[in-house]
């Protein structure tokens, strides 16, 4: 998928939100490594957004605001 416009898109900014996602996670990543890694999820653009990934086999989040 690629870029969708900001107002295309549920405005997260000083709400509070939850993110709830069902994942297959198949025997073998694409790439042929174990555990899969990669993003899920992504909202966001230069000065702030927020993530739900997978890194080494976890679930990962994570939200940042003017790179702080």
């Amino acid at each position: 998928m690629s870029h969708l416009s900001e107002s295309s898109v549920l405005n997260t900014k000083n709400k509070s939100f939850s993110v709830t996602a069902e994942v297959v996670v198949p025997e073998q990543s694409a790439n042929g490594k174990w555990p899969a890694s990669g993003t899920i999820i992504a909202q966001g653009g230069a000065i702030g957004g927020w993530s739900f990934y997978a890194k080494d086999g976890k679930a990962k989040f994570t939200y940042n605001l003017l790179g702080l």
